[in-house]
């Protein structure tokens, strides 16, 4: 027995002195020492990645330090669940400062690419793409594009805390700040969270899929499911005119995407928010299950385009789910609707799905706060409809489509007088949507503590306790519970003292800060 004792914790003693942390610095390191104490650090990441390959192991880039590279940096070795192969760059070295990956030529298509792997953590790293014509962080992607190896199953990928940046020139055309791709084969469980994505010549982050059809087969086995985009700010996409970009892009072949808790402000963006579906060779690829909860979007873009579109270019028929909860929508430009389902095709290709649309701020200076041009099922309460333009503006537009829409206990309302309702070319007035659009509704300014800065509630707002429950649905925008059964209508909930602050916020943290001249939630 003593001896199988001793095998035993031999063995264990082995794996676990097996996971190593190695030290890697670009300006005191040597890739000929073993990496294993700070002064004995290596030098280059392609070295640091090529040997760190146990399961456990963390790569500690020293804090600082500057990692300069022409080529791409190709992450391929995996970890497990319970022991992940960690990139960490604040781990040691200059007090207050992290490392940084910057990229120095085009070469290799993007800054980092994760490919072939699974359970790897990227973090505490800036990444600078330093305004070349190339990507910031890939997942999976073709080997055509960025060289060998072809994507293939990546999954439990984190990157997190990352400061992503530059990405992209005036003349790069599409380069994403983070682009999650599957070309061949699912990735899994990605969760990209708490980084800053700023100034990208197109999307900040993108959920896309490779033209991926096979026709020895007829099908399409290329699927990115089970993302988390959550805690991001993302602002400054599409630098240059010459591109188009938007906040988030989720589009072709992506399911089960939860986004959240995310600050998404654009200055020149397409959209905030775009989810789309496409067809190859009579094949759907669809966007679907999709949860967009607790975000503030602000859009002060030049171009007259909506915050939150659905757009497929076919007449194929995508029956998808959506819920849009607790987000902040400010669609701070004249033209700029808060939330539109756009159809630059046929109305019917989203006949049969769901769209949940509850406790929402939108607030827009346009021709419509919110519109609705295709053919999908909606169920719409709680919402603030907000239009702030002066002259002929509407809240709600239903126009065409043959879609049910089910509405109640919405606020509708509209700076100037009026029609503020179009049903289908059926117009309603302030006075007339509660009798004969909407009997639960509310038709007169909800009194937020101050238009557009702070969009708490007064007390005797006619928001207060107008609302109903909805399940699955019990905390506001700022963590605070909903007081059922009559909740407040909107994104936040009446309190009389100060917001909560809610806790294990990393940029988030329940309070607003001026941003662009408004309050934003960091």
């Amino acid at each position: 027995m003593k001896k199988l004792i001793t095998i035993l914790f031999f063995l264990i003693s082995l794996f676990t002195f097996s996971q190593n942390k190695y030290y890697v610095s670009s300006s005191t390191g040597n890739d000929g020492d073993s990496g294993l104490t700070e002064g004995l650090a290596w030098a280059t990441l392609d070295y640091a990645e090529a040997n760190a390959t146990t399961a456990g192991d963390t790569i500690a880039l020293r804090k600082g330090d500057v990692f300069q590279r022409a080529s791409i940096l190709q992450i391929t070795h995996s970890g497990t669940s319970a022991n992940p192969i960690v990139w960490d760059g604040s781990l040691w070295g200059v007090i207050g400062d992290t490392a940084t990956i910057q990229a120095t030529a085009t070469t290799g298509g993007a800054n980092v690419r994760f490919v072939t792997c699974h359970d790897v953590t990227f973090q505490n790293i800036i990444v600078d793409g330093d305004s070349m014509a190339k990507r910031g962080v890939v997942i999976g992607g073709s080997s055509g594009f960025y060289g060998s190896p072809d994507q293939y199953d990546e999954h439990d990928i984190i990157v997190q805390n990352c400061e992503i940046k530059a990405i992209g020139s005036t003349t790069s055309g599409w380069q994403p700040g983070v682009l999650v791709r599957c070309v061949t084969d699912t990735i899994n469980n990605i969760t990209i969270k708490n980084n800053h994505i700023h100034h990208t010549a197109a999307h900040g982050l993108c959920v896309y899929a490779e033209r991926t059809y096979l026709p020895w087969t007829g099908t399409y086995d290329a699927l990115s499911k089970n993302i988390y985009i959550g805690y991001n700010t993302i602002d400054n996409v599409r630098v240059y005119t010459s591109n188009t970009g938007n906040g988030i892009m989720l589009t072709r072949q992506c399911d089960s995407i939860t986004v959240e808790y995310n600050t998404i402000i654009t200055n020149r963006g397409d959209a905030l928010l775009d989810i789309g579906s496409w067809h190859e060779y009579g094949y759907l690829l669809k966007t679907d299950h999709i949860i967009i909860r607790y975000n503030y979007f602000e859009s002060n873009t030049v171009s007259s385009l909506p915050v939150i579109m659905t757009e497929p270019s076919d007449s194929l028929t995508y029956a998808i789910h959506i819920q849009i909860y607790g987000n902040i929508i400010y669609a701070n430009n004249t033209g700029s609707k808060g939330i539109h389902f756009d159809m630059s095709g046929v109305a019917s290709s989203y006949a049969g799905s769901v769209i949940e649309i509850y406790n929402n701020t939108i607030i827009s200076n346009a021709n419509s706060t919110f519109q609705d041009d295709i053919d999908a099922d909606f169920t719409i309460r709680n919402n603030v409809f907000f239009n702030d333009v002066t002259t002929g503006g509407l809240a709600f537009v239903k126009n065409g489509g043959s879609g049910i829409v089910t509405h109640s206990n919405n606020l509708y309302y509209v700076s100037s007088t009026g029609n503020w309702v179009n049903d289908n070319g059926s117009y309603y007035t302030q006075s007339t949507i509660s009798t004969g659009f909407e009997t639960t509704a509310q038709t007169t300014d909800p009194a937020f503590v101050t238009d557009f800065t702070d969009l708490h509630l007064q007390s005797g707002s006619p928001a207060i306790g107008k609302g109903v429950a909805i399940s699955g649905v019990t905390t506001d925008y700022d963590g605070v519970t909903y007081a059922d059964p009559t909740r407040a209508i909107g994104a936040l909930e009446y309190v009389s003292s100060s917001p909560t602050t809610v806790t294990g916020f990393a940029k988030h943290n329940g309070h607003y800060i001026k941003q662009n001249g408004h309050f934003v939630k960091h």
